[in-house]
């Protein structure tokens, strides 16, 4: 009786979870207990705790906390890895601003459990060419053989891309000459 005034306590300072921690932790120590109730003042009515042999095999998990993460991590790592590897090769930048870009791309290489050289050349790869080439040409920030590189290519691309957007709108798009033929064509008349 004892042993469960001590569950009784430290169970009702936990909080909402008291009921099912409380039975789950007699039955981890080979006892079983019909589930606890509430009575109306508040405390938790004493369940009923009956002896049982003991687990042969304790169970492999801690908690269900502790289930919910390595069935999460188990199942995620087959459909959902594909899926995000399949998102991350073609997920391109297009016109958008390139904080968008890195949103996606972050959210998608999370789940891929690619290395930080891999991910560099899936994220060079979706960059649009004109902002690619730029940074390139200014130096690549590196090849991900050094912990942080991939970090360095996301601010990089985000630099360069605002300081891009910010002189398009202060001096306007870029204006690409049209083309003008040098003799104007004149249709239906020979000219020899």
């Amino acid at each position: 009786m004892q042993e469960f005034l001590d569950f009784q306590m430290e169970w009702t300072e936990r909080g909402d979870a008291a009921l099912e921690g409380m039975t789950w932790a007699l039955c981890r120590m080979g006892r079983a207990a019909t589930p606890a109730k509430l009575a109306p003042d508040g405390m938790i009515m004493v369940p009923a705790v009956t002896e049982v042999p003991a687990f042969i095999n304790p169970p492999p998990f801690d908690g269900w906390g502790d289930f919910q993460d390595k069935a999460l991590a188990f199942f995620m790592t087959t459909e959902m890895r594909d899926e995000a590897i399949r998102h991350l090769w073609e997920l391109k930048q297009g016109k958008r601003p390139v904080e968008d870009y890195i949103i996606d791309f972050k959210s998608w290489a999370q789940l891929t459990n690619f290395n930080e050289i891999a991910l560099i050349a899936q994220f060079k790869g979706g960059l649009n060419a004109p902002l690619g080439m730029k940074i390139v040409e200014n130096g690549a920030p590196g090849d991900g053989s050094t912990v942080g590189d991939l970090q360095l290519w996301y601010d990089r691309a985000t630099a360069l891309d605002k300081a891009w957007r910010d002189r398009q709108k202060l001096y306007g798009a870029a204006m690409r000459p049209a083309f003008r033929p040098r003799f104007t064509p004149v249709t239906g008349v020979n000219q020899s």
